[in-house]
C-alpha cells in the first residue's frame, strides 16, 4: 500500500491504483470525530424534573453531554443526582434571573452552551373555560414567557450564536 498522497506522487497512479493510496494520519476522518469529542457537548434542559425533561436529561448525559438541568423544584424532586456533568438549578423559568443563573452555571462549569432545550411547562387540568385569572397567568407565564426569558437574554445573544435551540 502507498503511504505517500502528495500531489506529485499521485500524478503517476493510474484512477484505479489512487483508490490504494492511504491518507496521512492527520488528514484522518476519524482523528477529527476524535478531537471534536474531546470538548462534551454542553446543554440547558429546562423543565427537567419528570417528563419529556428528565428523560432528554438523561439521555443527553448517557451520551456523554455536561448538562445545567433546571426546574422550579428540581433539587427536591430527587429524579436526578448532582454529577461534575450535571447541575441541578431550581428555579422559575418565567422569571428572567433565573435565566441569567442557569446560563450563568453552564458558562461557569462548563464554558460554553451547545444546546438548550426549553421544555418547561405547565398542564392546568381542567377546561380553558374555567380557568381562573391565577391559572391563566401561570400557564402563561410558565409556558410563554419561560421561552423568552432565554431567547430575549442578553445572555442568548452572547453565548446562543450559531448554537442548536430546541422548543417544546
Amino acid at each position: 500500500m502507498v503511504n505517500d498522497c502528495s500531489r506529485n506522487s499521485l500524478n503517476r497512479f493510474t484512477p484505479k491504483e489512487i483508490n490504494t493510496v492511504t491518507l496521512p494520519t492527520y488528514l484522518s476522518p476519524s482523528l477529527t470525530q476524535a478531537a471534536t469529542s474531546l470538548r462534551s457537548k454542553v446543554a440547558i434542559v429546562t423543565g427537567a424534573s419528570s417528563g419529556i425533561g428528565l428523560e432528554v436529561t438523561k439521555k443527553l448525559t448517557a451520551n456523554g453531554y455536561r448538562v445545567v438541568a433546571n426546574s422550579r423544584h428540581i433539587t427536591s424532586a430527587m429524579t436526578l443526582s448532582e454529577t461534575s456533568d450535571l447541575k441541578l438549578m431550581d428555579g422559575d423559568i418565567s422569571l428572567q434571573e433565573t435565566a441569567q443563573r442557569v446560563v450563568a452555571t453552564a458558562i461557569h462549569h462548563f464554558g460554553s452552551i451547545d444546546l438548550l432545550v426549553n421544555n418547561a411547562g405547565i398542564f392546568i387540568s381542567k377546561p380553558f373555560t374555567e380557568y381562573t385569572a391565577e391559572d391563566f397567568l401561570l400557564a402563561t407565564a410558565t409556558n410563554l414567557s419561560g421561552f423568552f426569558m432565554y431567547r430575549s437574554s442578553q445572555c442568548h445573544r452572547c453565548v446562543f450564536r450559531n448554537r442548536d435551540i430546541l422548543s417544546m
